[in-house]
């Protein structure tokens, strides 16, 4: 495991890509790439990537490469082009299956609620921003049958949470949702301590930019 696997940092240039939907451009196996960052955090191969929209070079029918992987260490001359663009791609899936963790990332503007202490919930989500970090065990003996937004602060070595601070928590995952466009800068997971059918696995980690 990587020093930044462990410590989770985020590479400051494609965040602040991201955040602006800045269009990077970078050295990859040789050839120079123009690309729509999406999403950057690490892989299920535990690798530090982005996913983005390739807009040059494009395929042979001339059409944009769409939701490619790109690892950051075989990325080199990483700048900003200086142009924009206006909206995540056709596929762009903020709950990306194929990374364990996501450093920063687009997202489509939903509705909320706004809170005095600046935070956001909507009916049916219960906000916990001042609560004390726990075992994620004892979160779920409290949280049973629910959906819980977590800002963990300790990793097991199998990468999995171990303890952290509870956000919010709702009967609906869809509340988890909004609650989560709030958590930019923060490490964060969705658990569902509660039963799930074998076809399902739910958890992953968010940095969100807007």
């Amino acid at each position: 495991m990587s020093k930044s696997q462990k410590e989770l940092k985020s590479h400051p240039v494609i965040c602040k890509a991201i955040r602006k939907k800045a269009v990077i451009q970078f050295d990859y196996h040789g050839t120079q790439r123009s690309v729509e960052p999406q999403s950057h955090g690490i892989s299920s191969a535990k690798n530090e990537v982005i996913r983005g929209v390739q807009t040059n070079p494009r395929d042979p029918s001339g059409k944009q490469i769409e939701g490619k992987f790109y690892k950051v260490s075989e990325m080199t001359d990483l700048k900003e082009t200086g142009e924009s663009f206006s909206k995540p791609g056709p596929h762009f899936n903020p709950r990306d299956r194929g990374m364990i963790y996501v450093h920063c990332s687009l997202a489509p503007a939903m509705e909320s609620r706004r809170q005095p202490n600046g935070t956001s919930t909507s009916k049916g989500q219960k906000s916990h921003r001042h609560c004390k970090s726990i075992s994620y065990s004892e979160i779920k003996k409290k949280y049973r049958n629910e959906w819980v937004l977590v800002e963990f602060s300790s990793l097991g070595k199998d990468l999995h949470p171990k303890t952290g601070q509870v956000l919010a928590h709702a009967s609906n995952k869809e509340e988890i949702y909004r609650a989560l466009l709030q958590t930019r800068g923060k490490n964060v997971s969705i658990e569902y301590f509660g039963p799930l059918s074998e076809d399902i696995a739910v958890i992953f980690c968010l940095e969100l930019t807007r």
